[in-house]
């Protein structure tokens, strides 16, 4: 009931659209409040059980210790199976972070530089070729078959493994940075802009409209916004915080004398400057802009995450 109440609140509120009934396979997922969940028994350091109502006893991977008071149980049904995810409330002291800013550029080919020189790409996975093949395969079969049905499920799974992976790197990458810095200088990038689709209309059709899918799908791949999320809860827990600042001309600018060319970007990688001559990959010579512009005291930065931006940090 809750849920059909904020649904109907997003929808008369224009967030979203009219509610729709939930469906086998699409949307399966309940949650339970804490008063009707049993007391969790640990099994042993890999499993533990937990009773919940109507269902019983529901063994599941006991992935991390559970801290605090338990709030809702959520039961999800995702492509690789069920999963179970409890929401615990407990007391946290924000410590005092000292360590030092950083700043990142965002790309594609490296995923992420650091202002200190070191860069970060998403490893490549081995699961998307499969992933192509059943998708074929589900082409070609008949149409609402069983058969349709099992490879479209087949391509799923394995899809629902690749994104799980991308998520595991991005968990481990945002906690290294967390863990060395006390604030994060981010791009304020509009990524659902930057990945719209350049179809445009029957009047007006798009151009490059290949060219443009594929560096969307390369943008969402590398999840540019769920590493934000990530880090910014990640440093606010440790007492840091993330700021971001204007993203414009930083790829273009020079970190030494401050030149801002198009022509100091050679390539992708390379950054010459026509003025001073520095030269440095182009991503960390950006991330450095990105630092520096976060950094300057009169600059007007959004924060998030912290109390008083980089001031502390800095």
């Amino acid at each position: 009931m809750r849920d059909l109440d904020q649904a109907f609140q997003n929808f008369f509120a224009g967030r979203a659209g009219y509610p729709k009934p939930r469906r086998k396979f699409v949307n399966d997922a309940l949650r339970f409040p804490s008063s009707r969940v049993g007391a969790i028994a640990v099994l042993n350091a890999k499993w533990a059980r937990v009773r919940l109502p109507k269902i019983g006893a529901v063994k599941f991977r006991y992935t991390r210790p559970i801290r605090g008071a338990v709030g809702n149980v959520t039961v999800v049904r995702e492509a690789n199976g069920w999963h179970i995810a409890f929401s615990c409330a407990f007391e946290h002291e924000t410590p005092v972070n000292d360590n030092p800013p950083v700043g990142i550029d965002r790309g594609i080919v490296n995923t992420f530089a650091l202002a200190t020189g070191e860069m970060h790409a998403m490893p490549p996975s081995n699961l998307n070729d499969r992933h192509k093949q059943w998708q074929r395969t589900a082409a070609r079969r008949k149409s609402r078959s069983k058969r349709q049905a099992k490879a479209r499920r087949h391509a799923a799974r394995i899809a629902a493994k690749a994104a799980r992976q991308r998520l595991h790197w991005q968990h481990v990458t945002t906690t290294r940075i967390a863990k060395r810095f006390g604030a994060a200088v981010l791009e304020d990038l509009k990524i659902r802009n930057m990945s719209a689709s350049a179809k445009g209309t029957v009047e007006e059709p798009g151009k490059n409209v290949a060219r443009k899918a594929g560096l969307n799908r390369s943008i969402l791949a590398a999840a540019w916004y769920r590493f934000e999320l990530l880090l910014t809860y990640k440093l606010a827990f440790r007492g840091g915080t993330v700021v971001k600042v204007d993203p414009r001309y930083t790829s273009v600018t020079c970190s030494k004398c401050g030149s801002r060319d198009k022509a100091n970007r050679e390539n992708q990688a390379k950054f010459l400057c026509l003025s001073c001559g520095h030269a440095d990959h182009a991503d960390v010579n950006a991330a450095v802009n990105i630092l520096l512009a976060g950094t300057r005291p009169s600059a007007a930065s959004e924060t998030s995450g912290g109390s008083r931006g980089l001031e502390r940090a800095a």
